[in-house]
């Protein structure tokens, strides 16, 4: 697994709960979370409801696809749908060179709009942006301690966390998405 992934698994690490759905990609992200307390299953979004059936997930994460989907609204909805009352989104995209970046402004009213209630967004890799290679690992190791110090408002990668609300007029019908 690239070292870049392993620092990513590490930052979503404290938000990560015990039944999770990876969402997207290759389910790499899956053999490093999975252990006797953790269960993890993986999806696309383009099968989730198929592959899920009606379980439901204390975490969801997703470390690469939604800026591939056609609407990311309504996979951010289909996610707060797997996901129990009280349980997390930790979500990954780019936010620098990509064909659909993000930023904190663009992404955060989404996840709200779908029913998310934002508990952190915060900018990864932002060394990464100079072209410097992390595969060093002094430099990787630098530079994760600056980016947990100091909250750089740029990065290659954008993190957000989402918790479904405990309670929500979404699940008692009371307002439309």
């Amino acid at each position: 697994m690239p070292r870049k992934n392993l620092r990513m698994i590490n930052r979503m690490k404290p938000f990560i709960g015990q039944r999770i759905l990876e969402i997207g990609g290759a389910g790499t992200f899956r053999e490093h979370l999975q252990n006797n307390e953790r269960s993890v299953a993986h999806a696309q979004f383009s099968d989730l409801h198929t592959t899920v059936g009606n379980m439901a997930f204390d975490t969801v994460i997703c470390p690469s696809g939604l800026e591939d989907t056609g609407n990311d609204f309504a996979a951010l909805s289909a996610i707060f749908s797997v996901l129990e009352a009280g349980g997390r989104l930790v979500l990954a995209v780019p936010a620098f060179n990509h064909h659909r970046s993000y930023s904190k402004k663009t992404l955060v009213p989404k996840m709200r709009s779908a029913g998310f209630r934002i508990e952190n967004a915060f900018y990864m890799d932002a060394i990464g942006m100079a072209g410097i290679d992390l595969l060093d690992a002094y430099v990787a190791g630098l530079a994760d301690r600056v980016e947990r110090a100091i909250p750089l408002p740029f990065g290659v990668s954008l993190i957000a966390v989402g918790r479904r609300p405990r309670y929500s007029l979404f699940q008692t019908g009371q307002i439309a998405r």
